[in-house]
């Protein structure tokens, strides 16, 4: 449906409305990655494994057409290489910039599906920066529960206040 409120069947003339609206609703950040002064030196990204935990061959592929399973088969030997270059993207603070395309979708979200308001976008990305994500997403709630957890050893039983 239009903004005037008018049906069309013309697919074309859907693909537009629906594009208009979904890039209506989308931000862009524009941002790099924060250096910081000091890093975490747990476990190096050098040490990477990839496990079919890491690479889920039900989700789909990005702009860059690597499937999860694609990735799979070769893994131990794509280790090496893929370390290397999240390495050298977390030392700049930049990563390649294909990994910031997306394919956007749009998923219904629930009653009719004729208003484009009642899709939400959905960005399909790279598979390999989406592997990136997940480990350095992974090294910050580890080093968040070893800092916890050493707090808590050493404090008081009956202390209280902030840790």
């Amino acid at each position: 449906m239009d903004q005037d409120g008018k049906l069309t069947s013309d697919d074309n003339k859907k693909a537009e409305l629906l594009n208009n609206f979904l890039t209506s609703v989308f931000t862009q950040d524009t941002s790099k990655i924060p250096k910081l002064d000091t890093i975490h030196t747990g476990t190096p990204l050098a040490h990477i494994e990839i496990t079919p935990e890491k690479l889920n061959v039900t989700k789909s592929s990005g702009p860059d057409g690597f499937h999860p399973r694609i990735l799979r088969e070769p893994a131990s030997s794509i280790c090496l290489p893929l370390s290397t270059i999240y390495t050298k993207s977390m030392a700049e603070g930049e990563v390649p910039s294909t990994w910031k395309e997306g394919n956007i979708t749009p998923i219904h979200k629930e009653g009719s599906k004729i208003a484009v308001t009642i899709y939400r976008p959905i960005s399909l990305t790279s598979v390999v920066g989406r592997m990136m994500e997940t480990l350095v997403r992974d090294q910050i709630v580890s080093h968040m529960m070893e800092t916890f957890y050493s707090a808590m050893n050493s404090m008081d039983l009956y202390q209280v206040g902030h840790v």
